[in-house]
């Protein structure tokens, strides 16, 4: 048997592969299937969940977290919060199970 390399390729866990002539159009791909946002918590009960960047942008506004806002001005960036002490403080491999 002759094996050749015929594209360059990702998968993630076992997930479906992904190829393109460069790995940098397979993460062009993957980027096209997902939806950015963050896991936002509950105080009062610990509970989880997933939310997209707009709503993300409402909840830290309404909650007083400290933004420095870059663009775009209606989508929360991870960038925007970096100054803020609360963000990021939580071991992300603790809490991703639990997001409903």
């Amino acid at each position: 048997m002759s094996e050749k390399i015929i594209h360059a390729a990702i998968q993630i866990n076992s997930s479906p592969i992904l190829t393109g002539r460069y790995h940098g159009l397979c993460i062009a791909q993957l980027r096209n299937e997902t939806v950015q946002g963050f896991v936002v918590m509950d105080d009062t009960d610990d509970t989880t969940r997933f939310v997209g960047r707009k709503e993300a942008l409402l909840i830290a506004t309404n909650n007083g977290q400290h933004i420095n806002k870059h663009n775009p001005k209606d989508e929360l960036l991870s960038e925007d919060l970096f100054e803020d002490k609360s963000y990021s403080k939580y071991n992300p491999n603790l809490y991703i199970k639990e997001v409903i």
